[in-house]
């Protein structure tokens, strides 16, 4: 019991609740994680490295529901945008940041093995436009989230209303 308690506390108050590696390989990924270093993404160099580590030794997280996974490796990263826009928003005039999947900015010259280089699909990962939106900006999930509970809102308001029309209608 208080394990979850504490792991509650850890999703609501600050968000850091790591899986061991031992425990997040053991799950059914059929071997799909894998490592690639910092410094093959774009602008990222081994002296940002350091400051990462530094910051993630002293990091204070925030809930899940207020910053994605990718925001806070963004965030770790001194504010640096690491990931793409979304590809499709990108073709229709807007950025838009997306958290899964993750769409890695990496340098154009980084060479992986094969295995890695077929796995993340390195040779779309490394032609992705740079971002346009903030690293902090909503992604596009929250956005379509946000979006379906304004339409509810005016489907309510607006059946309300007729509802309200039919039996002032019906009265007469």
């Amino acid at each position: 019991m208080r394990s979850r308690l504490r792991q509650s506390k850890e999703n609501f108050v600050n968000g850091l609740n790591w899986t061991p590696l031992e425990t997040f390989k053991a799950r059914d990924h059929a071997g799909w994680d894998v490592t690639i270093p910092s410094t093959d993404f774009r602008k990222i160099d081994q002296n940002i490295t350091c400051e990462v580590i530094e910051f993630l030794n002293q990091l204070e997280g925030r809930p899940f529901f207020g910053e994605d996974c990718t925001g806070l490796v963004e965030r770790a990263f001194g504010k640096r945008r690491l990931f793409a826009d979304s590809p499709t928003a990108g073709l229709i005039g807007f950025g838009m940041r997306v958290g899964d999947p993750a769409l890695m900015l990496l340098r154009s010259d980084v060479q992986l093995d094969a295995d890695t280089e077929r796995r993340v699909r390195a040779d779309v990962l490394r032609t992705l436009a740079d971002p346009t939106t903030d690293w902090d900006a909503p992604n596009g999930r929250l956005w379509i989230k946000r979006g379906l509970l304004v339409l509810a809102i005016v489907a309510l308001w607006a059946g309300l209303k007729r509802l309200r029309v039919s039996r002032l209608q019906g009265g007469d």
